[in-house]
Parts: C-alpha cells; structure tokens; sequence
C-alpha cells in the first residue's frame, strides 16, 4: 500500500518541485508577506431638520486609530458626506483639513464630538456632530443641521488575502481527501 501511494503521489511532487524551481531562489523577503493594515471606516447618518430625510457620510481613519482617542490629521483619513435636497455631496480628504477636534466613543454605535474644518477649492466646509446627537454641515454649519446623528463601525464585506488563501488550502486537502477516498 505504501508504494502504491507513492506511485500515484509521484507526479503531484515532481509537479511542486518543477514549479518551485521555477521560481528560483527565494529570499526572505519573498517568504514573508508584506501586511498592509487596512483603514478604519466608520458610517455616520443623521436625520434633517432642515432638510429632507436621513443623509449619510463615511468617515475613514488609519489602522492606528482606536475608539476612545483623539482624532488628529495624521490619523485621519476622509470624511465623505452624502448630501441632501440643500448640500451637494462633499468629501474632505487629508490634505484639505484646517483643524480637527474630537473623538470616537469607545462603544458604537453612538454620537460623537467630533469638529473638522476643511478648506474645499478655497472655500470652508465645517461638519461638526454633537454627542447629544446635534450635527451640522456646510458653510457656517448651515447647510444642512438635524438632531440624531450616530456613527457605527463599517463591515468590510472584503475578505482578508490570508482568508482566500487559508480557504483555497482547505479546498485543496479536501479534494486530495475526496481522491484518496475513491481510490
């Protein structure tokens, strides 16, 4: 049994071989993956008392940033706001924000005190949110205002590259598994 193993074995082993010469030597470098944090992203929504219905943004710190924190510029990333019936949709990045000010609670969801100003193509753009749930945006913060406003943690629907890779290894044995069993 084990030769008849080792027979049906043989091409698999010269197939890894031949792909793994082909690949040359390999250095440490090319072992270890280089991980890439990804951002944090965090949904807002808040209901209009000026304007029509519920409106919506996005806002996406770096990897380093934890609830409870400071939000400063070197941990923020964007703020993306979606509009209403009075505000155009607005997004502020990075390089566009005059101060910032507040932080994310520890627990969400939940309001925030939370202030940036940006300078959008020369104009100033503030949205600031309140944790009694008050938020404003827009020129002078009259654009659009409204009472009840929360953030929640994003879900990614994007799964990490080790998920694929553990998951195509799992499909792997389970196919050799399945082979070895009918043979």
């Amino acid at each position: 049994m084990p030769t008849n193993f080792i027979k049906r074995s043989l091409p698999v082993t010269l197939l890894l071989i031949a792909v793994l010469a082909s690949v040359g030597p390999l250095t440490a470098t090319q072992i270890v993956p280089q991980v890439t944090l990804a951002n944090e992203i965090y949904s807002w929504s808040g209901v209009c008392s000026d304007c029509t219905g519920t409106v919506t943004g996005t806002l996406t710190l770096s990897p380093t940033y934890t609830l409870g924190s400071e939000i400063t510029t070197s941990n923020f990333v964007s703020f993306s706001y979606s509009g209403s019936n009075l505000l155009s949709p607005f997004t502020i990045l990075d390089s566009e924000v005059v101060s910032i000010a507040g932080l994310l609670p520890l627990t969400l969801p939940g309001a925030a005190n939370l202030t940036i100003l940006a300078n959008i193509s020369s104009v100033s753009v503030p949205f600031e949110t309140v944790s009694n749930g008050f938020w404003c945006a827009g020129s002078d913060c009259l654009g659009d205002m409204g009472g009840n406003s929360t953030y929640s943690a994003a879900v990614s629907s994007i799964p990490e590259p080790g998920s694929i890779a553990l998951f195509c290894c799992g499909g792997a044995l389970a196919l050799l598994g399945a082979r070895k069993l009918k043979s």
